[in-house]
Order: structure tokens, then C-alpha cells, then sequence
């Protein structure tokens, strides 16, 4: 082979190998440029989360949050409002209870008052009949006993005789029909009792008309002055 032919081959190979440098340097760079274009992307994925994900995280949350928090405190304000009524209505039943129940027992007591009050002129002529009779009598122990049994019957109904003998005169039980001197009892006090006075079940049925004492009689020479 002549010299000519060598520089031939040398000048072949030559190209041949200059396209394939050129083909792999080009194809580094492009390598390169697009790891570095990803890691620029990731870099700015990243520093978006983080600039993003906390306040869109504390959106979401409130978002989240608010609209359970005030249903709940509705719920919870509407059950107060309505544990407050069931107690009042309670107490106002009870109370309607307790004041019908007492209105009853009132009623009970005072309903025979009309009929006791009618037959009281019977048990005043027994009275009557009795002082007007010797105690010597035979007729004075009948007469007694029915009084007493009579007394006694209405005391069941609950009424009760007002007591008079020895008391100071109360306008609230007692209607004095006249005043008179009396050296023995004190002025103010019952002297005797025209018709007897009573009460049912605590109330009075009856004023006890009575004489009342004026205290002692002035002497006769303050008369004449």
C-alpha cells in the first residue's frame, strides 16, 4: 500500500470518528440540560407546597370547622331553652296541683256550712230549753243528753262552739247586743251570752252575741254632778 492510500484511510477514519463525538457530546449536553430543568421543577414544586399548604390548610380546616362548631352550639343553646321550659311547666303543674288539691279540702270543709248554719237554731232552743228546766227535772237529763249529742254531731262536721264565759269581748267572734255595769267583772269583758257563736273548720259560721261589762257603776254622787 502506498502512501497515498494510507492518508486515505486515515482521512476516513477520521470522519468517521469526529460525527460520532460530536453525536455523544450533544447528546450529554441534552442530558444535562434536562436533569437540570427537572430539578428546577422540583425545586419549585416544593417551595410552592410549602408556600400553599399551610394557609390552604388552615382554609380547609376553618371551612371544615365552622359550620359544625355554631350547628352544635345551636343544638346545644335550643336543648338548654327547652330543658328550661319542661322545668317551668313542671313547677306550674305542680303548683296547679297543690292549689286545686287545698281548693278541694276547702271546699269539703265549707260545703256543709249552709246546712250547719240552718239547723243552728235547734241546737239554741235545746240550750234554751235546758236553763229554762230544774235540774231536779226528770225531762232536764233528756233534754241534756240530746244537747250534748247534738253538740257533739256538729263538732264531728267541724264546727265548734265559741267559748264566751270570762272573755274579753272580740268583735272578730262576738256581737255585743248591749253594755252593762258590773262591780264583778272587768269593763270589756263578756258579761253573759244572749245566743251562742261558732266557727267550722276555723272560720267563723257565727258571731256569739253577748253582753258586754261596762266596768262598775259610777257612784250616785258623781251621777248628780
Amino acid at each position: 500500500m502506498d502512501n497515498n492510500e494510507k492518508e486515505d484511510k486515515k482521512d476516513s477514519s477520521a470522519q468517521e470518528t469526529a460525527p460520532g463525538q460530536a453525536g455523544e457530546s450533544a447528546t450529554a449536553e441534552n442530558g444535562g440540560a434536562e436533569a437540570a430543568a427537572s430539578a428546577q421543577a422540583g425545586n419549585d414544586a416544593a417551595a410552592g407546597e410549602q408556600a400553599g399548604g399551610p394557609a390552604e390548610d388552615g382554609n380547609a380546616g376553618a371551612a371544615d370547622a365552622d359550620p359544625r362548631d355554631a350547628e352544635i352550639a345551636a343544638l346545644k343553646k335550643s336543648l338548654k331553652e327547652a330543658e328550661d321550659r319542661v322545668l317551668r311547666a313542671r313547677a306550674d303543674f305542680d303548683n296547679y296541683r297543690k292549689r286545686s288539691i287545698r281548693e278541694r279540702e276547702e271546699f269539703a270543709k265549707m260545703a256543709a256550712g249552709d246546712v250547719i248554719k240552718a239547723i243552728l237554731p235547734t241546737a239554741d232552743n235545746l240550750a234554751r230549753a235546758l236553763a229554762a228546766i230544774p235540774e231536779d227535772n226528770p225531762l232536764a237529763k233528756g233534754v241534756k243528753l240530746s244537747y250534748d249529742s247534738f253538740v257533739a254531731a256538729l263538732g264531728d262536721n267541724g264546727a265548734q262552739k265559741i267559748e264566751t264565759a270570762g272573755k274579753t269581748f272580740d268583735p272578730n267572734l262576738h256581737e255585743a247586743l248591749a253594755q252593762m255595769p258590773s262591780d264583778t267583772v272587768p269593763a270589756g269583758d263578756v258579761i253573759e251570752e244572749f245566743r251562742a257563736g261558732w266557727t267550722l273548720n276555723g272560720r267563723l259560721l257565727r258571731a256569739a252575741q253577748v253582753v258586754v261589762s261596762s266596768g262598775p257603776a259610777p257612784a250616785d254622787g258623781a251621777d248628780a254632778k
